[in-house]
């Protein structure tokens, strides 16, 4: 629904408009945009927003490239990933081990067609070892089993989504025009405190034309978080988060607790 919000605005009759919508989407880093941005700019007749809709497209493409994806650093973000990978006993954090010994065109190649979004975490395993894919924990190939799977337990949770309010942020919109760079960064603090994902484009405005790079640096920062919380908590309500733990512990191995 969010996304979708946004992408209706590319088509909006004002240029000023699909400007906007054009700096919300290169704040949040949305990859999934690309198909819409690239269907808009054969039939863009503003220059100025031709220019951003490539200017923004190949961004988001060499991000892709990359192997980026929304749902998959969302996930990370939250760690969804980390819940599954603590949910291993011993046998399978053993198999986890032997996997992670593989190179990384081995792991590419033994997954074949199954290279999915939620199985890229699994590449990772393979690739660069268990304390990789769990952010920086530790698992020495020769630890002792029980200290692992403690270590695994120790693990945070995924944090759950906040739901989205309807909040009014119009007072600290007054800030936008404030010669106070410090001002204009706490105006973006209380913006995303309110969680309402309708300040984006306030958030975006700022992270694309304020002069000061502390000031957009925290623009992108909290404008990234309010709408990944937001996509995180669709996600969840309408069942994919679920959906996407369940395939990637099928790829690890891993038996999910009920």
């Amino acid at each position: 629904m969010y996304l979708e919000a946004i992408l209706e605005q590319l088509n909006h009759p004002e240029a000023k408009k699909r400007l906007l919508a054009m700096n919300t989407l290169d704040m949040i880093d949305e990859v999934r945009a690309l198909n819409a941005i690239s269907a808009r700019v054969p039939i863009e007749m503003n220059l100025d927003v031709e220019k951003r809709l490539k200017e923004v497209g190949r961004r988001l493409n060499a991000l892709k490239r990359d192997g980026y994806d929304t749902v998959d650093a969302i996930c990370e973000h939250y760690n969804v990933y980390r819940e599954v990978l603590a949910q291993a006993d011993e046998d399978e954090v053993k198999r986890l081990q032997n996997m992670a010994s593989f190179s990384n065109d081995t792991a590419k190649s033994s997954l074949g067609n199954k290279v999915t979004m939620s199985a890229s975490r699994l590449v990772a395993v393979q690739a660069f070892g268990v304390g990789a894919a769990l952010g920086g924990t530790q698992v020495s190939m020769t630890s002792n089993m029980g200290s692992i799977t403690d270590n695994l337990k120790k693990i945070s949770r995924r944090v759950k989504p906040t739901t989205p309010s309807n909040g009014d942020f119009r007072r600290w919109l007054k800030l936008l025009k404030t010669g106070n760079p410090e001002e204009r960064r706490e105006m973006i603090v209380q913006l995303n405190s309110v969680n309402n994902p309708a300040a984006l484009p306030y958030m975006a405005h700022v992270y694309k034309n304020d002069p000061e790079q502390l000031v957009r640096d925290t623009a992108q920062r909290l404008g990234k978080v309010l709408y990944w919380n937001a996509v995180y908590y669709e996600l969840t309500q309408d069942g994919t988060i679920d959906k996407l733990m369940t395939e990637f512990a099928a790829s690890l191995g891993i038996t999910l607790e009920e």
